[in-house]
């Protein structure tokens, strides 16, 4: 094998590059977590994310480019998808904050009023007035 390696020169090339393979790997998966690692103590979300996300893609890029490729195009076909709907989500969002807080201040005046009349000591003549008025008809 020592003779056959040593007579090939191109082979010997590839059993050396094939050797040394899984520790340039080690050291790849050492360096993002240091990266990644480092970033974390640092603190700062904004960055952080950012380093993060280099990091990954670096990694995929060098250990596995067409899974890298595959997750880049569905990581910009979800930002569509997600800059499509953000106005509606908005919109919606708003909507529903405008109808809570109507909600909230309808409730609110109701309780007190209700405050109000059980102060008033006229609960009970409401009470008697709305319990007639809810009761139905019989029919002739």
């Amino acid at each position: 094998m020592k003779e056959l390696l040593w007579n090939r020169k191109g082979k010997f090339i590839q059993y050396l590059i094939a050797s040394f393979m899984f520790i340039v790997d080690h050291f790849i998966q050492i360096f993002t977590f240091s990266i990644i690692l480092g970033a974390a103590q640092q603190g700062s979300d904004a960055n952080m994310s950012k380093i993060i996300v280099i990091a990954v893609f670096a990694a995929l890029l060098v250990l596995q480019p067409v899974l890298a490729a595959y997750m880049v195009i569905a990581s910009a076909l979800l930002y569509g998808i997600a800059y499509l709907f953000s106005k509606k989500t908005v919109t919606l969002q708003e909507q529903v904050a405008s109808e809570n807080e109507h909600f909230t201040t309808s409730m609110s005046n109701t309780f007190q009023g209700l405050e109000i009349l059980k102060l008033n000591r006229m609960d009970d003549k409401f009470l008697k007035a709305s319990i007639t008025s809810q009761q139905p008809e019989p029919f002739s």
